[in-house]
């Protein structure tokens, strides 16, 4: 299964279809806010969103964060402003570990992130009871975004520009 990652589009419409486009073979579309807009604009009407802190008008409707199941994967999802992940992103990582998520998708940065956290570890006083992946796409406005492929629950992270 592969799922686009997606975030902070802030009017990029044009870079949202060319990236849809690019990765017509997706399965899912990950929407990790500022851009809810440009997601209606584009016509990503199946995408997977949560809203971010430029997400006004209509984005009550949009969680701040989800859970997601991709089989035995958990993926928590969220835009990342409410955790302060320009900081850093460890309040996050707590909170997706503490839910059962194998990863930590968020935006809100701007900057690619892909980090590893073994079984083990602690983050902010909790110790993961399981291996933590943490993702951050960077942001779509300036060309990033990532990818997440499960093959028989084995997840690989790429990154991607346009």
């Amino acid at each position: 299964m592969d799922i686009l990652i997606i975030s902070d589009s802030h009017g990029r419409v044009d870079n949202l279809r060319e990236v849809a486009e690019r990765c017509r073979g997706a399965k899912e579309i990950l929407f990790l806010g500022d851009g809810l807009r440009d997601i209606e604009a584009a016509w990503l009407d199946d995408a997977i969103c949560v809203r971010g802190n430029c997400d006004m008008f209509g984005a009550q409707d949009y969680p701040d964060e989800r859970i997601l199941h991709f089989g035995e994967y958990t993926v928590m999802i969220t835009h990342g402003h409410a955790y302060s992940v320009k900081s850093g992103f460890e309040r996050a990582a707590a909170v997706a570990a503490q839910r059962g998520a194998d990863m930590l998708a968020f935006g809100h940065t701007h900057t690619p992130l892909d980090i590893a956290l073994p079984e083990g570890s602690e983050v902010c006083g909790v110790t993961l009871q399981k291996p933590l992946r943490v993702f951050n796409p960077g942001a779509l406005k300036d060309g990033c975004f990532g990818t997440l492929t499960l093959r028989d629950g084995v997840p690989l992270t790429s990154f991607g520009q346009l």
